[in-house]
């Protein structure tokens, strides 16, 4: 936020499980190059992410908390631009490293397919089609269309790709342990909570202050 603190949805909600579990949670905030080692090498206990069922042999899913869209954003002013996410061939398209939204891109007839240019972050993402590098940048359509903003791109074009539930997650075998974490999350999503939490800090807007990238973990 504004005081360099950490602030937005997955902390709100692990501060609001703190509270409703009576324990306190440590939040650890990484690069999200890091944050991903963490998750994927088993040192992360709790964590989000969107859902698909390749992740299913990696994750024990524990509970949904919002929806999130994946989504093609491109610059304003083209001459044309695709009906959906089928129509990106000759494209190149910047998508962070590990996001799902690739595998999506590989399951089209390899002569349909974009040419994929893997960033670090969203962020990155955004900076090459800023710089004209890719035509469009693929994933979260929240994030990038905040970055977007952030960059300058003050009317980006969204293609929306698909939705998917986003979910507190642990590591693999570790869900029953969790029963829980996941019955307060449960308990705080029927309260309406998560849903004020997501009125609060999902809608877009420019930042005045400069952004990092972290994933909570």
């Amino acid at each position: 936020d504004e005081q360099n603190q950490p602030a937005g949805f997955n902390i709100q909600v692990v501060r609001a499980l703190s509270r409703e579990l009576g324990v306190p949670i440590d939040i650890r905030l990484l690069p999200w190059a890091e944050a991903r080692r963490a998750r994927e090498g088993g040192v992360a206990d709790l964590f989000s992410a969107g859902y698909v069922p390749a992740r299913d042999t990696q994750f024990d899913f524990l509970t949904a908390t919002t929806t999130i869209r994946s989504s093609i954003l491109m610059r304003p002013g083209r001459a044309s631009y695709p009906a959906d996410a089928t129509e990106v061939r000759g494209l190149r398209i910047a998508i962070q490293d590990g996001a799902p939204s690739a595998a999506g891109f590989d399951q089209l007839p390899p002569d349909q397919r974009p040419t994929i240019v893997a960033t670090p972050s969203h962020r990155g993402s955004i900076a090459l089609l800023v710089a004209g590098q890719v035509d469009a940048a693929a994933g979260s359509g929240a994030t990038l269309r905040w970055h977007a903003l952030n960059a300058g791109i003050n009317a980006p074009v969204e293609i929306p790709v698909n939705s998917r539930p986003y979910m507190l997650v642990t590591r693999k075998g570790c869900g029953a342990a969790m029963a829980t974490m996941t019955a307060a999350a449960e308990r705080l999503r029927e309260t309406g909570v998560i849903d004020q939490i997501a009125d609060e800090t999902l809608s877009v807007q420019r930042s005045p202050f400069g952004r990092r990238e972290f994933a909570l973990i």
